[in-house]
């Protein structure tokens, strides 16, 4: 029985020092009242330092990895009518000015395309020196009406919360 409970204690130790490395983009929108929160499986971060400073920033999320947890949902999201995926396919960002903040924390004016329209935010990014490179981490808020990503109305909220994590390797 202890061999059982250590043996167990070890493989919960090892799996989530793995899951502590892990890179992802995650967000939340109020749907009538209530969180709905979703992630992209796929997407590709560029950032370039030098001398342990963040100087440029970009990517890209292929729009169909879109997962929410339901599928007919996923679906409807990639028509044309919130993602229309068939015809904008990435979600793109490129920094177009970087500005220290304090150590290891910055202001990234961002040039946001979805849907073919691009936006200019502003993202609070937070770096960190780890052993095998670098960790990124950002929490902001997009309009999606700003991209006309779903309809008006008064049921689905304006606001999409937006949690992201990389882990850059060197």
């Amino acid at each position: 029985m202890k061999k059982s409970v250590v043996l167990l204690c070890l493989c919960f130790n090892f799996a989530l020092g793995f899951a502590q490395h892990t890179s992802g983009i995650n967000f939340i929108i109020r749907n009538l009242g209530v969180g709905v929160d979703g992630h992209f499986e796929s997407f590709t971060i560029q950032p370039y330092f030098e001398n342990d400073t963040l100087k440029t920033l970009s990517g890209s999320i292929p729009v169909a990895t879109l997962k929410t947890g339901i599928d007919l949902r996923d679906e409807h999201l990639l028509k044309a009518d919130y993602f229309h995926a068939t015809k904008y396919p990435e979600i793109k960002f490129k920094s177009t000015k970087i500005t220290p903040e304090a150590q290891d924390s910055y202001t990234v004016i961002v040039a946001l395309t979805i849907k073919g329209k691009t936006k200019t935010i502003t993202i609070p990014v937070r770096t960190e020196k780890i052993e095998t490179g670098y960790k990124l981490e950002a929490t902001f808020e997009i309009n999606r009406v700003d991209f006309d990503v779903g309809g008006g109305g008064l049921v689905l909220s304006k606001t999409v919360k937006t949690d992201v994590v990389y882990y850059h390797k060197l």
